[in-house]
């Protein structure tokens, strides 16, 4: 028996009542895994290209060495 097999067996155990709860939440779980929008707006997505175009500039391995020494 496959796990989606196994999932739809444990879902028609659950009690009737609590059926619509747990349906609502299968269907937020799986619009959320296959959704291609972005929750992000417009000027978020402004700020992540601005701080892309800038680069990356890899931090001094010894800052916090030098840091501690310097207030020891």
């Amino acid at each position: 028996m496959t796990k989606i097999e196994l999932a739809i067996k444990a879902l028609e155990e659950v009690p009737e009542d609590r059926r619509d709860e747990v349906a609502d939440l299968i269907l937020t779980i799986v619009a959320n895994t296959t959704a291609t929008e972005s929750s992000l707006t417009e000027e978020q997505w402004a700020e992540v290209r601005r701080r892309q175009e800038r680069g990356f500039e890899p931090a001094d391995p010894d800052h916090f060495d030098k840091l501690i020494a310097r207030l020891s």
